[in-house]
């Protein structure tokens, strides 16, 4: 999950720089790279929001009764997915 929320920063702060520089001016061309953008971000927000829900419940509710702590609520991987897939598809736009 960590890892996850490290790669949503990484990815605002690159796309960040993006927008300064390609869509201060609208033009019939940066259409495109703008709608990937908003994919991109949405699919961030969507990542955010089950990082939220995780970080909000108690430790406890976490772990098990051995002790043991699980994450099986929220597979790192698929989480990363979907905003994975949407900056792929805005390295294709840009």
């Amino acid at each position: 999950m960590l890892e996850g929320l490290e790669r949503v920063s990484n990815l605002l702060v690159r796309y960040e720089i993006l927008e300064r520089l390609y869509l201060r001016v609208k033009r019939e061309t940066t259409k495109n790279l703008e709608e990937c953008l908003i994919r991109l971000y949405v699919s961030m927000l969507s990542f955010l929001a089950k990082a939220k829900r995780f970080y909000s419940k108690s430790s406890t509710s976490k772990c098990s009764i051995d002790g043991i702590c699980y994450m099986t609520d929220y597979p790192v991987s698929d989480d990363y997915l979907p905003f994975d897939k949407a900056n792929v598809l805005l390295r294709a736009c840009s």
